[in-house]
């Protein structure tokens, strides 16, 4: 990532070479390493959009189950408030579809937890019954997939 941003960022001359190449803007030693130090926080910014991306996804994935359990027994049959960003809906509608593949019916969410022999405390994003098998523990996760180079 750090080597992307810096392809981005570095300013490019108006002149080319003898073969016809664009050539690099002139640069001081201290614009260079301005350059390469901003660069260098790149993933910073990845994590940052693709928390947001998370968090937009969670909200609606939230506000489903939440309307599921007041009015439809526990199962999403749509998706609440889709976010407006592709990347967040796309991870909303993913979710969407495996709890109706395995038929989730929800029976609480963000739900406060805690275990005095494990010193745990925290909030389950849900409890459910999957295939009308289990009851399963839930964390909502969304993720994006590495770059590989």
């Amino acid at each position: 990532m750090c080597v992307e941003k810096l392809l981005r960022t570095i300013p490019l001359g108006k002149t080319l070479d003898e073969f016809g190449s664009i050539q690099l803007a002139p640069l001081t030693l201290a614009e260079f390493t301005k350059l390469c130090l901003e660069a260098k926080g790149a993933h910073k910014e990845h994590l940052e959009v693709a928390g947001d991306i998370g968090h937009a996804a969670h909200k609606t994935l939230e506000d489903s189950i939440k309307h599921a359990l007041q009015n439809t027994q526990g199962v999403v049959q749509e998706l609440r408030d889709l976010p407006e960003d592709e990347k967040a809906q796309t991870c909303a509608k993913a979710a969407f579809a495996w709890m109706q593949a395995h038929e989730v019916r929800w029976l609480h969410t963000e739900q406060k937890i805690y275990s005095k022999a494990h010193r745990y405390a925290g909030t389950l994003d849900g409890l459910a019954e999957v295939s009308s098998v289990r009851i399963c523990p839930a964390a909502l996760r969304s993720s994006v997939s590495p770059l590989v180079s």
